[in-house]
């Protein structure tokens, strides 16, 4: 699954975002631009990186860091009922400790908060950008009707998709303020799958979904093996494959079993192309 959730054509677009911790009454404009172009953004509670180590992760990893978050496609973070925050704190946190194993918990906490801003920030301005498209608005300037020619700041809004994505940005921080708990709102996994599952077709969709269904439930080979004729039968009587949202628990846990199964043939498979 991991091939669909790369993220890479968007990291290339987005703006280079740097996150500083806003206080109360703090005077500098929530977004901005540095001297370097990087677009700064203030979020309230965030930690500031504490040491030189943890800064230098947070100013050059960050790209990789995403990448090899977007491989962590679990049930943690895919299954419906997971909390945003077991995604955006526990499965980063996890990440940040397998490959630094010498920061300490206040050093990994700044990274994984820094790193859950990468992640969501875009996520969070395109909700609102969708709300106010919705009521009528632009999206970009949140007036009634077509979007104007520039923001605020006098940017073009068409001249490239790393400019629109900025004015998105720019429209979202300068209507509310942004804290870590709302960055932490926010399950950006499932929220990458539900986008690239638009784009599959319906078969490799399905093959998809039925590997995320057996990476959630709690299934043994010996009751998978056991419940495969009656799959079997109920794929002869029904015309069709069980159906894992059924009513029926029984239709249900045969729908997991096979789930189940086909992920395990997939694994032999892969086991044995790369012998």
């Amino acid at each position: 699954m991991a091939q669909f959730f790369g993220g890479r054509s968007e990291q290339v677009l987005a703006p280079n975002f740097k996150f500083y911790r806003r206080e109360d009454g703090d005077v500098r404009a929530p977004v901005g631009t540095d001297a370097e172009g990087n677009v700064t953004i203030g979020i309230k509670g965030l930690i500031e990186p504490p040491t030189d180590r943890a800064r230098e992760i947070c100013e050059k990893d960050m790209h990789d860091l995403m990448a090899t978050a977007y491989q962590e496609m679990d049930r943690r973070v895919l299954s419906p009922d997971t909390a945003p925050e077991v995604a955006t704190q526990m499965v980063l946190t996890d990440i940040i400790e397998r490959r630094y194993e010498t920061l300490d918990s206040e050093e990994a906490e700044s990274v994984r908060q820094h790193l859950a801003a990468h992640m969501n920030v875009l996520t969070l301005a395109r909700r609102e950008a969708e709300r106010g498209f919705a009521e009528g608005q632009s999206p970009l300037t949140g007036s009634p009707g077509k979007a104007d020619a520039s923001d605020d700041d006098g940017d073009e809004a068409g001249d490239s998709a790393p400019n629109t994505l900025l004015q998105m940005v720019k429209k979202f921080i300068n209507v509310r303020d942004i804290d870590v708990e709302l960055i932490d709102s926010v399950n950006s996994f499932r929220e990458r799958f539900e986008v690239a599952s638009k784009s599959l077709n319906s078969e490799l969709l399905a093959h998809v979904q039925s590997a995320m269904v057996a990476l959630r439930v709690n299934m043994t080979g010996d009751e998978a093996r056991t419940l495969w004729p009656r799959i079997k039968a109920f794929r002869a009587s029904e015309g069709r494959e069980p159906n894992v949202h059924s009513a029926d628990p029984l239709e249900k846990r045969m729908a997991e079993a096979l789930a189940w199964l086909k992920a395990e043939k997939a694994k032999r498979l892969r086991e044995g192309a790369m012998r």
